[in-house]
């Protein structure tokens, strides 16, 4: 049996056995985006292009834990005249940690998933078909949450990696927690 299956099936299991949620328990959707370049294979012949993800976390157990979901896409484009592009997409299930508020203002976070990612070659000008292939993926990111009471920026670097390749991208987004602020 493939192990995406697995990640989502545990982080199933964890979400049912959360409590109820409050104030300091309660979903938060996420979106942003930014810049992203090619590393390890797809970083050969390859230029800059953007990445954008979406998700939600749920805190568990203890201050600053979380659990989540993260979808994510990337457009990173190959050096040449001929148009051609990776496409890597990922959704994984996440762990999360958020440090304390540093002047009830910032708040350092971490987070890390394992799931399935998706690329994709597009070949533009050139003859030949698009090909695509499937496998586990994994995610990482850390970055800044700037807290403005009912929503917050967030700064930051994300990784999508799998099978001797990933995509490393820098850039910022919202979160906006379902019940009100911290």
């Amino acid at each position: 049996m493939p192990r995406p299956p697995f990640v989502a099936l545990a982080l199933a299991a964890l979400l049912v056995t959360g409590t109820s949620l409050t104030a300091q328990q309660r979903i938060t959707p996420f979106a942003g985006g930014g810049l992203a370049m090619g590393t390890g294979d797809l970083g050969t012949d390859t230029g800059n292009g953007w990445l954008a993800f979406g998700g939600i976390e749920l805190p568990v157990g203890g201050a600053g834990v979380s659990l989540g979901v993260t979808a994510a896409h990337a457009r990173i484009p190959y050096e040449g005249e001929f148009n051609e592009e990776a496409l890597v997409t990922s959704i994984t299930g996440d762990l999360g940690y958020t440090f304390g508020l540093i002047g009830n203002l910032v708040a350092p976070y971490l987070r890390a998933g394992a799931g399935l990612r998706v690329d994709a070659y597009e070949p533009g000008d050139l003859a030949g078909a698009r090909s695509t292939r499937s496998d586990f993926g994994f995610m990482g990111s850390a970055g800044l949450d700037f807290d403005l009471v009912s929503w917050s920026i967030r700064i930051g670097s994300n990784y999508l990696g799998g099978r001797g390749s990933g995509v490393w991208g820098v850039g910022g987004g919202i979160a906006v927690p379902l019940g009100g602020g911290r």
